[in-house]
């Protein structure tokens, strides 16, 4: 019928396991983070997406403490974030 429908996405990721050498985040953490990646995509606008894909800790950090503090180890570089848009990576710093 040649009927366009226009269709957007949105993503969050992270790899599993997120850190192999320490107290790793268990599956369903590291989906909780990948969650909170996707709900910055999306208030990021249509055809978004964000990441982490590396984690660097010089200290010991729990699991639960990785997630509820995703934003604050971004900006202190413990976590790195990626996106396809510049400007959703740069709110999670500043």
């Amino acid at each position: 019928n040649n009927i366009r429908i226009p269709v957007t996405a949105s993503f969050g990721f992270t790899p599993f396991p997120l850190q192999r050498n320490s107290a790793s985040l268990d599956w369903e953490q590291t989906i909780e983070l990948a969650d909170l990646c996707l709900y910055l995509a999306k208030n990021g606008g249509r055809n978004a997406w964000v990441g982490i894909t590396e984690a660097k800790f010089d200290k010991a950090f729990e699991a639960e403490d990785i997630v509820n503090n995703a934003k604050q180890l971004i900006q202190q570089g413990n976590l790195k974030a990626i996106s396809n848009r510049e400007e959703i990576v740069n709110t999670m710093i500043n």
